[in-house]
């Protein structure tokens, strides 16, 4: 809508925000491309809708020149900039609520994650999405894996999703631990 996609812009100026990642997006080729002066957009339009694959979108600062990488799927938005004569990977995911699609999309990016991470270039890499895991899950998920990715810890009291009486967080932003990069660097 109109007045979401103000909300949006108004944050990206508000917060100075270079990078801002977007889940289930409902947009498909036919949608009315979005413009934001000084952003560039890349998005993920799934081939047809269904539960589960319900679109991703990255909002870049156009000076950081994002490149959409070919490790993107339906679920797994993945770009690249340079950064400091190496690459920061920027991956935005979505998983289903669905138990077997949850797993299958968890698994492939796990694998996709481990292939970028094992090659020890130094690259920088921050994971961003709509997991649809608790905390315990999400903590579970990162041991089994053996990802060396920590998640960035929210504000005291914060959730990101609640429904009824329920609060919990199932967004998460995922940093290399390696990257050095902080809470106020990814907030």
């Amino acid at each position: 809508s109109t007045q979401k996609w103000a909300q949006i812009e108004d944050m990206l100026r508000s917060f100075d925000m270079d990078v801002l990642a977007l889940q289930e997006t409902r947009r498909d080729n036919s949608s009315t491309p979005w413009v934001i002066r000084d952003y560039c957009i890349i998005e993920s339009f799934p081939p047809i809708y269904y539960p589960g694959i319900t679109g991703l979108a990255l909002i870049v600062r156009r000076g950081l020149r994002a490149e959409r990488t070919d490790r993107s799927t339906p679920n797994i938005l993945w770009v690249t900039i340079p950064w400091d004569g190496r690459k920061m990977h920027i991956v935005n995911v979505y998983l289903p609520c669905e138990a077997h699609d949850k797993e299958q999309v968890r698994n492939e990016l796990a694998q996709k994650l481990r292939r970028v991470l094992d090659r020890g270039r130094g690259d920088l890499v921050l994971v961003m999405g709509d997991f649809n895991m608790t905390v315990d899950e999400m903590g579970k998920w990162i041991r089994r894996c053996v990802l060396p990715l920590t998640p960035a810890k929210l504000p005291e009291g914060w959730c990101t999703y609640h429904q009824g009486g329920r609060r919990t967080v199932v967004d998460y932003v995922l940093v290399y631990q390696g990257s050095g990069l902080k809470w106020g660097s990814v907030g």
